[in-house]
């Protein structure tokens, strides 16, 4: 007689057992998942570190074509007031300001740049410009990941908890 409730419940209990079994396999499969979507968060995490040494470096080099250009532009402008006042005379009025006394004439003070050597670090200047803000695009793009799948493994790790223990 218990051999035939055994039988009688024996579907029962492998359907059960059945359950158990499918629960386990999406346990594991949500494991192997999470553990993906950390190795995934481990190297975005260094491509963003690889990201933000481009953006620094592109930086620096922005602040240095940026200096370039600006130094260039007043060495040019510093030499043109020098041969400007090489034409100054005593009591014949500056062309710049009027003045008909010129007791502090600016002085040559090296070689004067031309515009096509300004044009040329300008240019250089809005290559640099363009890296950086690529640069600074890919990073954005970069976080963003990294952040998807911290949300992503988060999400996660909170579904297995709520799903409590398994039966």
């Amino acid at each position: 007689k218990a051999a035939r409730e055994q039988l009688k419940t024996a579907p029962e209990a492998a359907e059960k057992a059945s359950g158990v079994v499918r629960q386990w396999e999406e346990r594991v499969k949500t494991e192997q998942t999470a553990q993906s979507l950390l190795n995934d968060i481990r190297a975005l995490k260094e491509t963003c570190q690889t990201a933000q040494s481009a953006v620094e470096a592109a930086e620096k080099a922005e602040k240095k074509a940026d200096l370039t250009v600006k130094t260039l532009q007043i060495a040019r402008l510093s030499g043109q007031a020098a041969v400007l006042a090489k034409e100054l005379e005593e009591n014949h009025p500056c062309p710049v300001c009027g003045s008909l006394h010129h007791t502090e004439p600016a002085s040559e003070t090296g070689k004067i740049h031309t515009e096509d050597e300004i044009a040329a670090a300008e240019t250089v200047l809005a290559d640099v410009k363009a890296k950086l803000t690529h640069a600074q695009m890919h990073r954005s793009r970069q976080e963003a990941f990294l952040k998807a799948k911290e949300d992503e493994h988060t999400h996660l790790r909170e579904a297995v908890q709520s799903d409590g223990e398994l039966a």
